[in-house]
Parts: C-alpha cells; sequence; structure tokens
C-alpha cells in the first residue's frame, strides 16, 4: 500500500477512534448544568419557532429580561449552535443524545480538515500527529458531552474557525474565488456562534496569501472586499433582525458582552496570565517547548515566513488578547486548538528527524513520548475509561417520571422544581424552582393553569 493511501487509511482509522471517545462521553442521559441545559432548552423551543429564541416558553410569572438564565427571549447566544440542536431534533427526535450529535460531528471533522492543514504546511505525519491531538483533546471531548460550560457553542465556533482557515488556505494557493467566498461563509458561520472573535481568520487570510507572493496589492484588497461583503452578508441580518425585533434584550445582552471585558463576571475571574496557564492542562505542560521553538524558527528562517505568522497569529492571539479580559473561562481560547497543535505535531516531527542518527536519539524519542503521553493523561482523566460507575441520577429519573405521568397535560405549572430547565425540556411546561405561594397559585388557576408541586 502507497504511503498516501496508509495515510488516509490511519485518518479514517482516527476519526472513527476519535467519534467513539465523544459517543461515549455524550451517553450519560442527563443535561448539564451550564450552559447544555440551557442550549437544549432553547433550541427545543425553537422547533416551533426557530426565529423565535426562548427560554421560558411560556412564562406565567414575570421575568427579567436582564437574566439570561431565567427570562423569555433569548438571545444570550448567537443562533447558529441552536439551529444546528434544533435540526439534530427534527431528525434525531428531542433527546439529551441528540443535543450532542452536531458537536459530535463537527469536532470529528476538525480531526480531518486538522490533518489536512498540517500535511500541506507542513508534513502528512505532522499532520497526522496533530489531529491525533484534536481527537483525544481531553476539554474538546468533555464541551461536546456538554460537561464543561460553554458546550456545544464553542465546539461549533472552533469547527467553523477552523474550516475558515483551511479554506483561506486553499485560496491563498489556488486563487480560485470560491475557496475565498467559503472563507466568508465559515467566518461568518463564527460570528453567528460565537460573535466578533471568529475575525480572527482575517489577519491569518492576509498572512497566507502574503507568504504566496502572486497576489497584486489591487487583488488582495478587492478579494479582502469580497470576503468581508461574504461575511457581512451572512453575520448581519441576524443582528439587524434582533435588534428590530427585541430590541430590549438585544441592547442588554450587547452591554453584557462588552462588560465580560472590563468586570468578572458570574464568579468568572482569575489571575492576570490565567490562560497561558491553564494551555499547560488543555494541551500538556510541555506546550510551551514547541510554541517557543516555532518562534525561534520564525526569525531564523526566511522560507514560509508569513505562513507562520499566521499559524502564530491564530494560535496565540486569542490568548492575549482574552488574557486582558476581565472574565476568564478555560474554553474561551478552544479555537486557537488546531494551530498549537500544528504546531506541536510539526516539532515532534522535527525533534525525531534532526536526532535520527546523534547520540541524542534517545532523549529525543523521551521527549516526544512525553508530549504524547501527557494530553493522553489529561484525555484518560477527562473520559474515564476505566471508571464504572452510573452517570444516571436519581433526580433525573424522577423528572422522567414525572414528565411520563404528565405527557398530555396542557397549561402546566409546576413549581419547586430543583431543576426546572430539564424539566420543561422533557415535559411541555412551565417550571420554576422556587416556591409559589398560595396567592399565586389561586391566581393562575383562575387563568386556567393547572399548578403542582414537585416533590424533589
Amino acid at each position: 500500500m502507497a504511503w498516501s493511501n496508509k495515510y488516509q487509511v490511519a485518518i479514517v482509522l482516527l476519526m472513527l477512534m476519535g467519534l467513539s471517545i465523544r459517543i461515549f462521553l455524550s451517553l450519560d442521559d442527563f443535561l448539564h448544568p451550564w450552559d447544555e441545559r440551557y442550549h437544549a432548552l432553547v433550541a427545543k423551543n425553537m422547533l416551533n419557532h426557530p426565529f423565535l429564541p426562548t427560554l421560558i416558553e411560556n412564562p406565567v410569572l414575570p421575568v427579567d429580561y436582564r437574566e439570561w438564565s431565567g427570562n423569555h427571549i433569548w438571545v444570550h447566544k448567537p443562533p447558529l449552535t441552536l439551529w444546528l440542536i434544533t435540526l439534530s431534533y427534527k431528525v434525531f427526535g428531542t433527546t439529551v443524545f441528540a443535543t450532542r450529535i452536531p458537536s459530535m460531528l463537527i469536532s470529528t471533522g476538525m480531526i480531518y480538515l486538522t490533518y489536512k492543514i498540517g500535511a500541506q504546511l507542513s508534513s502528512k505525519k505532522a499532520g497526522f500527529i496533530a489531529a491525533f491531538f484534536v481527537a483525544i483533546n481531553g476539554m474538546i471531548v468533555e464541551l461536546v458531552s456538554g460537561r464543561v460550560a460553554t458546550d456545544h457553542v464553542d465546539i461549533v465556533f472552533a469547527g467553523s474557525v477552523l474550516a475558515a482557515v483551511f479554506f483561506a488556505l486553499k485560496y491563498a494557493q489556488s486563487k480560485r474565488q470560491i475557496f475565498n467566498l467559503l472563507t466568508g461563509l465559515f467566518i461568518g458561520f463564527a460570528l453567528l456562534s460565537k460573535w466578533l472573535p471568529g475575525l480572527i481568520v482575517l489577519p491569518v487570510w492576509l498572512a497566507f496569501i502574503l507568504n504566496e507572493k502572486s497576489f497584486s496589492w489591487k487583488e488582495i484588497i478587492v478579494n479582502g472586499l469580497i470576503l468581508c461583503t461574504t461575511i457581512f452578508v451572512v453575520a448581519a441580518p441576524w443582528q439587524f433582525y434582533i435588534w428590530s425585533e427585541f430590541p430590549v434584550e438585544a441592547a442588554w445582552e450587547s452591554e453584557f458582552n462588552r462588560r465580560h471585558i472590563f468586570e468578572e463576571l458570574e464568579g468568572q475571574g482569575n489571575h492576570f496570565f490565567y490562560h497561558f496557564d491553564v494551555m499547560r492542562i488543555v494541551y500538556g505542560e510541555l506546550i510551551y517547548i514547541p510554541i517557543v521553538w516555532y518562534i525561534v524558527r520564525l526569525v531564523k528562517e526566511k522560507v514560509d515566513r508569513w505562513t507562520r505568522v499566521g499559524i502564530l497569529a491564530w494560535g496565540l492571539i486569542p490568548f492575549f488578547f482574552f488574557t486582558f479580559v476581565a472574565t476568564k473561562m478555560q474554553a474561551y481560547t478552544l479555537f486557537a486548538a488546531p494551530a498549537l497543535l500544528i504546531i506541536t505535531g510539526e516539532f515532534l516531527v522535527v525533534i525525531l528527524d534532526r536526532f535520527k542518527s546523534t547520540k541524542y536519539r534517545l532523549a529525543s524519542v523521551v521527549l516526544v513520548v512525553i508530549m504524547i503521553a501527557l494530553p493522553i493523561r489529561f484525555s484518560v482523566e477527562r473520559v474515564k475509561p476505566f471508571q464504572i460507575e452510573s452517570y444516571e441520577q436519581d433526580w433525573n429519573n424522577d423528572l422522567k417520571s414525572f414528565s411520563k405521568k404528565h405527557a398530555n397535560a396542557e397549561r402546566l405549572v409546576v413549581h419547586n422544581v430543583s431543576h426546572p430547565m430539564e424539566l420543561m425540556f422533557y415535559l411541555n411546561c412551565t417550571a420554576y424552582e422556587a416556591k409559589l405561594d398560595e396567592a399565586m397559585i389561586a391566581d393562575l388557576e383562575i387563568k386556567g393553569y393547572q399548578v403542582i408541586e414537585f416533590e424533589n
């Protein structure tokens, strides 16, 4: 079998392995508290009205539009992730597992795209190593399964950025306008999943083009305008729509997003260098070595210098930017992961090749083994493949049992529920965590609602 065919078979097997890990970790049959339950509930409600994002579908009590975890109109996140989950519900049914199917598929596709970019910029071996790291990355698989905050939104966002970079590279190498348009399309998708950080692809696009040295400045400007127009056409309509239809909620969420930069919101503050510190946990403690090596190589070597500038911009600008953002969460920089892993893959290949026949051969092999083993260890800690336990929880069983008993109930209000979002996901009702007083209950019953107190 030719080497090229061996790599094709290997990447398919790697994708199957990565998908299996994602499926395994997604089998726990309950929604996770932050933020998956909110995304799932809004996506479920959008089955009936895809352009009307609602959290509490029928709020019988007053709601505060400033409270994203308990309001009616929900524009806390752009719609793309929610639409994809809604489509999954339409095809596979409204289940917890279906909530995670788009993230499973997108993150598995990220394995392939990382391989292709790494192979084109360095070597197939380097691309495969980078793809392997994407396949087993603990942070990615936990986000896919909804176990950590921002979950599916960050997977869709990272996948959109990665696809945009892939097509930017294809465009720079071929000058085919279709690839430029696809770059703009996926940048637009990135904006529709997590807004302005998706523009990170623009400097990468420019760096790839400058590296080819076949574009005149006129071509760069014209095609840059085409790119930006495509992004605008894809992403802007949603902004115009929500500011027109839901101006109060849109204004509040816009201000709330701005406050993330200057304020530590919702207890998500940390020390100044938090993102550079957590890098060692997400990618392995030795991740700093290949990054420094890549920077030194950029300074010393002139070949493909602009390409390296583009990869470093993709990999490091998010870390520098979010370092100065007051609100800090570990997944904020996830969209830089493929760049850092491509750098790591290239570093490991160079180390093995450079010291193949020297007295440092053993030391280089040990370094490579450690750099591969550390991310695997982190993945095992997240996946827990050898830990036999039931992820099904008593409260979830209680909600399902309650939902079956009241499946045909209309105009139902349930109070004193410890997991109201999950109950509304299982049952078409209105649920509240608080216990309603007798006056509230009487008023709702006069209005024709059936009011039930949930026994937690």
